[in-house]
């Protein structure tokens, strides 16, 4: 497992120190989530996840409104931060919300099965390591996702006026389907693993269980290329050319995706074929 990029090291040390130094008493925890804890991540792509705990409405030393907007100015000026525009995430709550094991208080399962392998970063001890979440819950969860993404890839061809597809700019179109689709397999492969495993699965780790589990009916395939076009790289075999070219023949080398269209179709088969195995 390789070291976390210095820029992700960096946002988890001051944002910690600005986030404290602001609240004082009123800031109950600060935890860090996701792939920035496990080091395996995409650089300059994955971002940090926070969870950021307040006390109670009924302890805080000033409005709960004055804090929330002494968070959100806070979280601005890190992303006006060239160095950090695109590395923030956060979920703020009150110390009455958070999940426990009694309970998830509306927390969702996938985010509570993540933050269960996350870290404090103001206690010793982590208060979620032990969240009761049920399979049943992380199903529906799961299914819930897929069907957000499919609507978030599938709106560009259905929404004529969408904001990049004007008169002649057929590749910034085909730009952003290809993002879309990409994004797309690796978050469903990524709830899918979770699911399954039980566990918090990174969207880096999943082309590697993706060989370790080549016996199952899905385009595998199709993840390693994502996985490896997500990173900048291109993977072997895997063509995305804008149909100008004649294209071989595929049916001698069906493996392969000739342009995004296909990468499209691919990714919606894809996702479709883990909503029908959850």
């Amino acid at each position: 497992m390789s070291s976390i990029p210095i820029e992700y090291s960096m946002l988890k040390k001051k944002f910690k120190k600005e986030l404290t130094s602001k609240l004082g008493e009123d800031l109950f925890d600060l935890s860090v989530y996701g792939s920035a804890v496990k080091s395996d991540l995409f650089p300059g792509v994955s971002d940090v996840n926070f969870l950021i705990v307040i006390k109670n409405p009924e302890t805080l030393s000033k409005q709960a409104s004055e804090v929330i907007q002494e968070i959100s100015s806070m979280v601005k000026a890190f992303r006006d931060d060239p160095t950090f525009t695109t590395l923030l995430d956060y979920k703020l709550l009150f110390e009455q919300n958070l999940p426990n094991k009694k309970g998830l208080n509306g927390f969702s399962p996938l985010r509570a099965l993540s933050l269960s392998d996350g870290e404090s970063l103001i206690h010793k001890t982590f208060p979620y390591s032990d969240l009761n979440i049920s399979e049943e819950e992380l199903r529906n969860d799961a299914r819930s996702v897929l069907i957000d993404i499919i609507n978030k890839i599938t709106e560009p061809l259905t929404t004529p006026d969408f904001d990049f597809m004007e008169e002649g700019d057929t590749e910034s179109q085909e730009h952003e389907l290809e993002f879309l689709a990409i994004e797309g397999a690796l978050l469903a492969a990524q709830v899918y693993f979770m699911v399954k495993e039980k566990k918090y699965i990174t969207k880096a780790e999943v082309a590697f269980l993706a060989e370790e589990n080549e016996k199952e009916s899905l385009d595998y395939e199709l993840l390693k290329i994502v996985s490896t076009k997500r990173q900048g790289a291109d993977y072997v075999g895997a063509l995305f050319e804008s149909g100008e070219e004649e294209e071989p023949d595929k049916e001698e080398t069906s493996s392969k995706i000739y342009n995004v269209q296909d990468l499209h179709q691919r990714t919606f088969d894809f996702i479709a074929k883990i909503f029908s195995m959850l």
